[in-house]
């Protein structure tokens, strides 16, 4: 275990997936559907989720029952159901991948669903974990995070999730879900035009759209509510950087057909290509302006290792250094 060894830490989905990995075993099978958003939302459609998740869930889309309601639920189940038959929860990835090459799906509607069905999954997930006592694990892991830090200060994520916000004092850079969601108009933060709204949490499928997005955002009134811009836009001095579960997908238009036509995407010109390119670029901003001395990248398998390395070298990360995840014993165990 590293301890103490870093003075600030930014996680992304990968710590997430390692703390509910760890939880897994303590869980009624019955329940383990909660652990993953796409069983969840494939037995919603399915009519197998709890009466009471499925009245919740209606009542957050439609409020009243009647039956137009009722007609309009079955509807939605439909078209997620659609969009469902050749996709999975990777919205980012996969509206990067439809947005210029079109669908077979309404992807409006799917853009504007997302949003909410995550923030509802992860509020039945969370719930289920307080209310079986399992919340003790959550605080013995994320204390076992806080130990490879000098100080508590810098803990950013790029996650929704706050599963954390209990334990450690954690920077919300995208913002984060609303807890016990219970109407979706509270996803929208406010009007983007006459057909948009900007939501709660940033979303997009490429990192200068969504620094784009957080710019835009900067400008509203109480907008740290919401949201922690600090790491992009304040005058922030770090030594030691961990980067811990960022995965820097590709967007979804980079596929083999687009990297055949277009091969020098692959290796050579990867601006615009990379879903939290933003984080990168801000990264490489710090150290030009001589705020942070070394970043430090955790990786899961040979495949990222090399993908990481020509991240950091592509984009000229100066003094960094790639750290197999295993080196870090984050455990639900005290």
């Amino acid at each position: 275990m590293l301890c103490n060894k870093f003075d600030a830490i930014l996680f992304g989905n990968g710590m997430t997936i390692n703390l509910i990995q760890q939880i897994k075993p303590y869980v009624k099978k019955e329940k383990l559907y909660l652990f993953d958003i796409d069983e969840f939302l494939k037995r919603f459609m399915s009519n197998n989720i709890s009466p009471r998740e499925e009245k919740r869930i209606f009542k957050i889309f439609y409020g009243k029952k009647s039956l137009d309601n009722l007609n309009n639920f079955e509807k939605l189940k439909y078209k997620l159901s659609r969009f469902y038959s050749n996709n999975n929860s990777n919205i980012e990835k996969i509206l990067g991948r439809d947005i210029f090459a079109g669908a077979d799906y309404n992807i409006g509607l799917i853009k504007s669903l997302f949003p909410a069905l995550y923030n509802i999954w992860f509020d039945e997930l969370y719930n289920y974990i307080t209310y079986s006592g399992l919340d003790e694990h959550i605080e013995f892991f994320y204390n076992s995070v806080s130990s490879i830090l000098l100080n508590n200060d810098n803990i950013y994520t790029t996650n929704f999730d706050y599963l954390a916000d209990s334990y450690i004092n954690i920077k919300h850079i995208h913002g984060k879900f609303i807890k016990n969601l219970s109407k979706y108009a509270d996803i929208y933060l406010c009007p983007k035009n006459e057909h948009e709204f900007y939501f709660k949490c940033v979303w997009g499928w490429n990192g200068i759209g969504k620094l784009s997005t957080i710019d835009e955002l900067r400008k509203f009134n109480n907008i740290n509510k919401y949201f922690d811009f600090s790491f992009f836009y304040e005058n922030v001095k770090i030594d030691n950087l961990l980067l811990y579960g960022l995965g820097f997908q590709r967007s979804g238009y980079m596929t083999e057909e687009f990297l055949r036509k277009y091969p020098k995407r692959r290796k050579e010109q990867l601006e615009g290509t990379i879903v939290d390119e933003h984080v990168i670029i801000r990264i490489k901003g710090l150290q030009n302006l001589k705020q942070l001395k070394n970043v430090f990248i955790s990786y899961y398998s040979e495949e990222e290792k090399e993908y990481f390395q020509l991240l950091g070298e592509y984009y000229g990360i100066k003094n960094f250094q790639l750290i197999h995840a295993n080196e870090f014993n984050f455990s639900i165990e005290g």
